[in-house]
């Protein structure tokens, strides 16, 4: 029996560890900071039930460590190239409220989760393309317009 028992603790903690890794991973895939990642892994994992959080956030990878009473694990996973999704990033951080909360379970925060992916849209490559070949151009004629004006200004 209590060897079921802790059975079950580990596929907790690997479920925790996981989930939490999944909300770090989309989040950084949307655009969000090392920081806020952090920040947002953090309130999943203790939402959850984690009484301790060790992270590594890498340019590519995220680290967790997670411990509930004397056991802990360790998990890693990729990311995806990262862009820019502020929905997926706006929902992601409203969910991690709601579990840091204990508003979830495991199931309804795996639920939400993939509920989130599938129904929150991406902009097409194209546009994402667009926009970032458009943004600098932007702002080198926002700068030159500021310099002129100061130019003017001051003559």
């Amino acid at each position: 029996m209590l060897h079921q028992a802790e059975a079950q603790e580990g596929d907790s903690l690997r479920e925790i560890a996981v989930l939490a890794l999944e909300f770090g991973r989309l989040l950084m895939e949307a655009g969000a900071s090392a920081r806020d990642v952090e920040e947002i892994i953090v309130q999943v994992a203790t939402g959850l039930g984690a009484e301790r959080t060790e992270l590594r956030v890498g340019y590519a990878s995220l680290a967790i460590t997670i411990g509930i009473g004397p056991d802990g694990i360790t998990r890693m996973c990729k990311a995806n190239p990262l862009g820019v999704n502020q929905s997926l990033d706006d929902a992601l951080r409203g969910a991690a409220a709601r579990i840091e909360r204990g508003d979830c379970t495991q199931a309804e925060a795996r639920a939400e989760l993939d509920r989130l992916v599938r129904a929150t849209p991406r902009h097409a490559d194209w546009v994402v393309t667009v926009a970032v070949g458009v943004a600098p151009a932007c702002l080198s004629q926002m700068e030159h317009f500021r310099r002129d004006r100061s130019v003017g200004l001051s003559g």
